[in-house]
């Protein structure tokens, strides 16, 4: 199926404001901390898998997300957080 995703942020702080998300599973916890904690928008892309709420093995989107981010504000963000049985325990 069709995958959307969007990431509202202030023009002048970058500090994200909300999420749209269609077709991923996002833990809204984590999203509501961000947003309340004023994490910026290149913050949350580095550590976009955290949030990630898909089961291990399902094809993950994030390279894909952070790349086209990247493209479209001439940035050169990476991925930083890791998922999986072998992820280190990532501050959020």
């Amino acid at each position: 199926g069709k995958k959307f995703i969007r990431i509202v942020f202030r023009k002048n702080s970058r500090s994200v404001a909300g999420f749209n998300l269609l077709g991923f599973r996002f833990r809204h916890e984590l999203c509501e901390q961000w947003i309340r904690e004023g994490k910026s928008v290149e913050y949350v892309m580095e550590h976009l898998r955290l949030a990630n709420f898909d089961p291990e093995f399902y094809k993950q989107h994030e390279v894909e997300i952070v790349s086209k981010f990247n493209s479209e504000n001439n940035s050169t963000l990476k991925i930083k957080a890791r998922r999986g049985i072998f992820q280190k325990k990532a501050s959020a």
